[in-house]
């Protein structure tokens, strides 16, 4: 019986010989050609043999010698005839097969004879492998390279694809659209004929007045209420207050000053707002440095306040004090001193400033447009008429108090009598009582030790190194003069905070306790 690979071999066979058989037939057809050539030459031959039989009359000699190479060209060409002949006759001879027998069966030729194929590509053998998979074999879409049922070619893969498409006029709302439905690429293509789109569900058109992309500022907001919680942290109620932290927090403690208009107050714990002197007692001077406020949108504290007539009008009027160097370019600007918020008239205040050492003088602030001027009006002339003389102030005649304010201290080491040393304290302690009496009424601040150096048991003498002030009062009579010391409550024990009362005269005089009351 013969196997695959006898066919295989047959087939090879076959081929080869169905090859050669090609090349006779290449063979045969150019040896017809030959024929074809040659009887075109013999045919030329007789031509030019015609040609010289004609010439031979005119050269007999040219005309034999033509003859005779025509001859020789067509005995050449009937060569040529023969030989393509022979060679289609071997031809014929050596590619004509046996007719295979007609049975129902197939053959194949096989040692040059046809024999029966057994197994072959016409059924009935076995197959050994399928796409490479043997014994049962189901194949799906990736062994024959398909793509599976499930997927989807996307636009780019899809091929022989419409340019366009034709419109399909739709009536029902799952249909397609009118064909001549224009698709917008902008809304201002889009019409709201149906009245689709209400105000309420519009797209915003603009915010406070302002298209595109819209950035609000604090001066867009002109309406409304901002919720407590907005405004800064804590829990916001009647009995809390924003504080400059960003917190709501409890109402700082009031005192028992005077009512102020609200102004910015820094205790030592951070700004708050007060609405009352911070102090109790209403000629006491404040530190200046505490104070601030908004002007004009900028937060401004302390001197600097004193740039601009908006600074002064944001400070309540009352008596503030300030250390050396808090004024610069003020020409105090290495003095300490105490400066008076004096109000002018509904809209403006303006201010005073005594300088507390020497020279000490008495400035008033001015402005011109932008420019601010401190003018010096002098130490003397400027307050009340003392109606006093033999008594000196700042080396000038004591005639008027130094300080337009009458209620503003004057500073008790520029008191002098001629003689006496110490000022106003060294009269006290070491004049007479004439000399006592000639000292005008009114406050004066000290810096200096009280001291005394005798008195009854049980006196309470100061103990010295303290500070304070002293106020001058006369008596009923109007000629005598009553000195009551008031020790500042910042200094140290024993007696901080205490009233003491001059008694006596000269020498003998001294300083005693008032009933042990203190401040």
């Amino acid at each position: 019986m013969a196997t695959n690979a006898d066919f295989d071999a047959l087939i090879v066979r076959i081929t080869t010989a169905t090859n050669t058989l090609e090349t006779d037939v290449a063979t045969i057809t150019a040896g017809a050609d030959n024929v074809q050539e040659s009887v075109a030459a013999a045919q030329l031959a007789e031509a030019n043999a015609e040609i010289a039989q004609a010439q031979a009359e005119t050269n007999a000699n040219t005309a034999i010698q033509e003859a005779i190479n025509a001859n020789g060209f067509a005995q050449e060409s009937s060569d040529q005839a023969d030989r393509a002949q022979s060679i289609a006759d071997n031809l014929a001879a050596s590619v004509i097969l046996e007719e295979a027998p007609v049975d129902g069966q197939q053959y194949a030729r096989q040692n040059a004879e046809w024999a029966v194929v057994v197994g072959g590509g016409g059924g009935g053998g076995d197959v050994e492998s399928v796409n490479g998979q043997v014994g049962v074999v189901v194949l799906d879409a990736a062994d024959v390279g398909a793509k599976d049922a499930s997927y989807v070619p996307t636009w780019t893969e899809v091929t022989g694809k419409p340019t366009t498409f034709a419109p399909i006029v739709g009536t029902a709302a799952n249909q397609a659209m009118p064909g001549n439905t224009v698709i917008p690429t902008n809304t201002n293509q889009l019409t709201n004929g149906a009245g689709f789109v209400t105000a309420s569900d519009a797209p915003v058109r603009s915010v406070a007045g302002k298209t595109g992309v819209v950035t609000l500022a604090a001066a867009d907001i002109t309406s409304g209420v901002f919720g407590t919680a907005r405004l800064g942290t804590g829990t916001a109620s009647s009995t809390t207050v924003l504080k400059g932290d960003g917190t709501w927090g409890s109402v700082p403690a009031s005192t028992a000053g005077y009512p102020i208009p609200t102004v910015q107050y820094d205790p030592g714990t951070g700004y708050v707002n007060i609405t009352a002197w911070p102090l109790s007692n209403p000629n006491e001077a404040a530190q200046l440095s505490r104070f601030g406020q908004y002007v004009e949108g900028d937060f401004v504290e302390g001197a600097a306040l004193f740039a601009t007539q908006a600074g002064i009008n944001a400070l309540p009027v009352g008596q503030y004090w300030f250390p050396a160097g808090a004024f610069t370019g003020a020409p105090f600007a290495s003095q300490p001193g105490q400066v008076e918020i004096v109000r002018l008239n509904a809209t403006n205040q303006t201010a005073i400033v005594t300088t507390f050492t020497n020279p000490v003088n008495t400035y008033i602030w001015t402005i011109s447009g932008s420019t601010v001027t401190w003018r010096s009006v002098g130490a003397a002339a400027v307050g009340f008429p003392t109606g006093k003389t033999g008594i000196n102030y700042n080396g000038s005649v004591f005639a008027n108090w130094p300080n337009l304010n009458p209620n503003q201290a004057a500073s008790a080491a520029l008191v002098t009598i001629s003689g006496i040393t110490g000022g106003l304290i060294g009269i006290i302690q070491t004049g007479t009582e004439a000399q006592r009496n000639l000292v005008p009424p009114g406050r004066y601040w000290f810096g200096t030790a009280l001291k005394s150096t005798s008195a009854p048991s049980g006196g309470n003498v100061p103990a010295g190194s303290e500070t304070g002030y002293i106020d001058v009062s006369t008596a009923v009579d109007g000629v005598y003069n009553i000195f009551t010391a008031v020790i500042g409550d910042q200094y140290a024990a024993p007696d901080f905070g205490k009233i003491f009362v001059w008694h006596g005269n000269g020498a003998t005089g001294y300083w005693t306790r008032v009933n042990g009351v203190t401040l």
